[in-house]
């Protein structure tokens, strides 16, 4: 089709606009910036792609599962970190435990909290343990 364009001469204005500026050739300094791009193209989405599979390759990492689950929630900063300074004060192997089960979620909080422990309940302990219930309230909703 385009050789039968160009055979009858019935190109359009932008066309042989086109067609002149090929035929006059470009400086190197041209041929390098158009490869330049294209190559920053491929990079930029190649980076794009592999940090977006990492991101969601939570396959054989359980704590960027964690991670991932905490991101989800809607839960505050300080929920977070609380989340994960129980994780991580308890050593949990599956941190993701915490966020599906109501029992694992009261056996490692409790043993974090430690508060049979405690000589005395302090305004720490105390923001600590209205945190975990808030958390437990959140992850864990009774039905009515």
């Amino acid at each position: 089709m385009m050789w039968h364009c160009l055979a009858e001469g019935g190109l359009t204005e932008a066309q042989r606009a086109v067609r002149d500026h090929f035929q006059r050739g470009g400086s190197i300094l041209t041929a390098a910036a158009v490869i330049g791009v294209c190559l920053g193209i491929v990079g930029l989405v190649y980076w794009l792609t592999r940090r977006q599979a990492a991101r969601l390759n939570t396959n054989d990492d359980p704590h960027g599962l964690f991670r991932f689950g905490l991101d989800r929630l809607p839960l505050s900063g300080d929920q977070r970190v609380f989340l994960s300074a129980v994780a991580r004060s308890e050593r949990l192997e599956h941190p993701t435990t915490l966020l599906l089960s109501r029992t694992l979620y009261d056996r490692h909080v409790d043993a974090w909290l430690d508060i049979r422990n405690q000589p005395r309940i302090d305004e720490r302990l105390r923001t600590r343990i209205q945190t975990a219930r808030e958390l437990r309230g959140l992850l864990f909703p009774t039905r009515a």
